[in-house]
């Protein structure tokens, strides 16, 4: 009995002592790499989850898992946005989860499984009396709809998104919900409709917030109409506003070539 309490006592010891290293290795590591601790992410993920610091633990998970859906690491920020689920997270950082997952899904063109993430956060939603959320959720499912060539789906859902959204007044939502159904139409070649949505998706555009994928939609809308002319000063007309960032430049550039 003594031996089994002395071999308990000296484990209990080694966990605690491997512990503390592991916290200290953390530390030291956001010490070292504060300005670039981005590199480290999956380092400090690692000695935290041994050193046994839950609150960390979740921190790096979520941060791991937005580092490497930003960087193109699917399976990875898959993985560990799976193991952030599992630390209890709260309603709305739940919902932040399987937005981020339909959109990876997405990516990979999985769609049953983009579909299940935004249905679990409409049903989230539901149970928590969200409406913003549930109408964020029909307007995510939509476009899952519109993407896979179900049109009749993918616009009862846009219209229930934007129908929510508007009672709401969210003008974020509105703008997104009146975009998304402008390319349904746009994707079945009903360029009048199309351009419909588009013209209502832009008065809610902003110098602070552009829609720069409802401005290249609505120049190639106008072209596909025959109307070029209308369609590249449109493009152009919000090229020239100041600074839209390069990338939107080149995105208008893609669309004007």
């Amino acid at each position: 009995t003594h031996a089994l309490l002395r071999d308990a006592a000296y484990d209990m010891q080694l966990t605690r002592d491997l512990k503390t290293k592991h916290l200290c290795a953390a530390t030291a590591i956001e010490q070292v790499y504060e300005n670039q601790l981005n590199k480290k992410y999956f380092d400090l993920l690692y000695h935290y989850k041994k050193a046994g610091s839950q609150k960390q633990l979740k921190n790096y998970l979520l941060l791991s898992a937005d580092y490497s859906r930003k960087n193109f690491r699917s399976r990875d920020a898959l993985r560990f946005y799976d193991q952030f689920l599992d630390t209890e997270p709260t309603v709305y950082e739940q919902l932040k989860v399987h937005y981020h997952k339909n959109s990876i899904y997405e990516l990979l063109g999985e769609w049953d499984h983009a579909m299940n993430e935004v249905l679990r956060a409409g049903n989230i939603a539901k149970e928590q009396n969200l409406p913003l959320h549930v109408g964020i959720s029909k307007k995510l499912l939509g476009q899952c709809y519109t993407l896979t060539g179900s049109y009749e789906e993918a616009q009862i859902e846009l219209e229930e998104a934007l129908e929510i959204l508007i009672s709401l007044d969210d003008h974020r939502g509105i703008m997104e919900s009146l975009d998304a159904l402008g390319n349904l139409y746009f994707r079945q070649s009903k360029y009048p409709e199309a351009s419909d949505y588009f013209e209502r998706a832009l008065s809610y555009h902003t110098e602070e917030k552009p829609n720069y994928t409802t401005i290249g939609r609505m120049g190639l809308t106008y072209m596909n109409l025959g109307q070029h002319k209308k369609g590249i000063q449109i493009i152009e007309k919000y090229l020239k506003r100041k600074d839209p960032g390069k990338l939107h430049e080149c995105i208008m550039s893609v669309n004007l070539g």
